[in-house]
């Protein structure tokens, strides 16, 4: 069985802040008031800065002490929690949290629990092609080297239905080296003529390859990407998920007008929502 060991050659994540203090999140339309008796689970960072106490929210600066913007919590104490740390004037430390969320601040309503890490699976950079009969084989020895692949996918990124562009290695062992040549499924997806697009490919490219048909390409990601702020709901980062075809966005409330507004502007299954507060059933 090929061994695979899989690399994304081009990912598109947003500029999140990097240093200085970091934005708090817009909290608009889409992180409407706590339904009557609706509780909200949250992991993350509980910072207290010696003035307010904040559930933060996208990206904690990871300086000493720490920074973050988020939700003030009205009712925490540290003596309900062990492991913090300190630094100067600020506590902080990871927690889960429960409460209520009233479209300002966050009310704890139980005792904060250890911080659990959603078990996010890793990633799945293998060719999704169904191996040729006889195995991966490179129809063009002479046109493998990483000059090749490079010239190839230069190519592939100036067709208006491109959609991205991937390798999967395969020998684990190649990729431990400092040469791809002949040891790389180029995998390139786009939205169009998949025949056509081969012709052209196996013009530069000899190499094992895998075909991928997609429904938006890289320029519509990153137009609804660069389109998410217009709608008016808060959103805390984005990301262009170039293997599963969609966008990316972290909310606080993943609310039912949200969600039915993105759905109407990008259609069903284009951009996929990561609440921050997630309801307690």
């Amino acid at each position: 069985m090929m061994r695979t060991l899989r690399i994304a050659l081009s990912l598109s994540l947003i500029a999140l802040a990097a240093c200085g203090e970091p934005d708090a999140p817009d909290r608009g339309p889409g992180a409407a008031a706590t339904p009557d008796g609706q509780a909200y689970v949250a992991d993350g960072t509980v910072l207290d800065d010696g003035e307010q106490v904040v559930l933060c929210l996208g990206v904690v600066l990871q300086s000493l002490p720490p920074q973050c913007s988020g939700l003030p919590i009205t009712n925490w104490s540290w003596d309900d929690v062990a492991d913090e740390e300190k630094a100067a004037d600020t506590t902080w430390g990871s927690y889960r949290v429960t409460g209520t969320y009233d479209d300002e601040d966050f009310t704890v309503t139980e005792p904060p629990g250890p911080h659990e890490v959603p078990g996010d699976d890793p990633t799945d950079f293998s060719a999704p092609c169904d191996e040729p009969e006889g195995g991966w084989s490179a129809p063009d020895p002479s046109k493998t080297s990483d000059d090749a692949r490079e010239e190839t996918m230069r190519a592939a990124r100036r067709e208006p239905d491109f959609a991205e562009a991937w390798i999967d290695y395969l020998e684990e062992a190649s990729a431990e080296a400092d040469a791809l040549d002949g040891n790389v499924i180029l995998v390139m997806a786009f939205t169009g003529d998949l025949d056509r697009h081969e012709t052209e490919v196996r013009s530069t490219w000899g190499g094992p390859l895998c075909l991928v048909q997609h429904e938006r390409s890289y320029a519509e990601l990153k137009e609804i990407q660069r389109g998410l702020g217009d709608l008016g709901y808060d959103t805390l980062y984005s990301d262009i998920d170039v293997i599963d075809n969609v966008v990316e966005v972290g909310v606080v409330l993943a609310t039912p007008e949200l969600l039915r507004a993105l759905e109407g502007r990008y259609g069903p299954g284009a951009v996929e929502v990561h609440a921050a507060l997630r309801p307690v059933e």
